[in-house]
């Protein structure tokens, strides 16, 4: 399964069972629903090796930094996709998170990672 696959696969898989977690535990946005962190981590490192000059370790590890303090911070848009209904709000997010944490790292990476892959 390629990387845009998985990240569409638990994307739709938070769409879908996160109703049955906020039922079961009658939060808005239950923390035993991490589907969503994959997919949105996934989404912050896609095509990284490609586009930055960082290793493998570094990028690994700002994707996941950049990823956490947007999804922590939730500025605009994250908090107004926060609040669609159901699943899609729990995952939009923080797909959303990852694609912009995907963008600085690609920037930075063009800006201070000296080129190539990792």
């Amino acid at each position: 399964m390629g990387g845009a696959r998985r990240r569409a696969f638990f994307f739709g898989l938070t769409w879908a069972l996160a109703p049955v977690a906020v039922r079961a535990t009658g939060r808005a946005d239950p923390e035993i629903v991490v589907t969503d962190e994959v997919a949105g981590y996934m989404a912050a490192v896609a095509f990284t090796a490609e586009t930055t000059g960082f290793g493998f370790a570094p990028r690994a590890l700002l994707a996941f930094c950049l990823f956490r303090v947007l999804d922590v911070a939730k500025p605009w848009p994250l908090r107004a996709l926060e609040r669609l209904p159901g699943g899609l709000g729990i995952a939009a997010d923080d797909l959303v998170a990852g694609a912009i944490a995907n963008v600085a790292l690609v920037v930075g990476g063009a800006l201070f990672g000296g080129g190539g892959s990792g």
